[in-house]
């Protein structure tokens, strides 16, 4: 199967799923060198588009599936790690939604870590990484570390928008909000 019939899929009537499909198994059978091969940026976006669909039609393992395909294609490319990034954030809410602490857990270690390396822009992806995870201990009613991750995303927040604004009212709420129920003053706990 050769490049070119790659490139020509964006081209074509092709269902989406099946250019999935067809990247899958290339590389099963080892038919593509990774190493060498960029995805064109066109399928990269299709596979992308799928998978927040599916995600949006609560199809998780469809979702699911093409996040980790996603996130192996561009963990190839070290220049990738932005996507990598958006990749593992829309995986980890995915794996949230239906209680799959354990496995969203590492995939927002890394979001953060990641935020760090490229130095991001403190409005977005850092604070993005740090609010899912702060998210993440709070529906695991793990406090202590909810309490320092929202902690780090008032911070950011702070940092990159100024008092007053309403995603640094928002954290600190939540920010309260956890030191409430640690002192046992607050019972209900807000969903993630």
């Amino acid at each position: 199967m050769s490049i070119c019939f790659i490139n020509n899929l964006t081209n074509s009537r092709l269902s989406l799923l099946f250019a999935g499909l067809l990247v899958s198994t290339m590389i099963l059978m080892n038919q593509v060198c990774f190493h060498k091969l960029l995805i064109p940026r066109e399928i990269r976006c299709a596979l992308f588009k799928q998978a927040q669909l599916a995600y949006c039609k609560h199809d998780y393992l469809q979702s699911e599936s093409l996040w980790r395909l996603l996130i192996w294609l561009d963990k190839q490319h070290i220049s990738c790690e932005v996507e990598v990034w958006c990749t593992e954030i829309w995986l980890a809410d995915s794996l949230m939604e239906h209680g799959a602490f354990a496995e969203a857990e590492p995939l927002l270690i890394e979001a953060v870590g990641i935020s760090r390396r490229i130095g991001a822009h403190p409005s977005t992806e850092m604070s993005l990484s740090t609010w899912r995870l702060a998210s993440l201990y709070l529906a695991q009613r793990r406090w202590k570390e909810a309490e320092a991750m929202y902690s780090q995303c008032l911070e950011i927040r702070r940092n990159a928008f100024g008092i007053g604004h309403p995603k640094v009212t928002s954290a600190v709420e939540r920010l309260a909000l956890v030191r409430k129920v640690q002192a046992g003053r607050a019972t209900a706990v807000l969903r993630p």
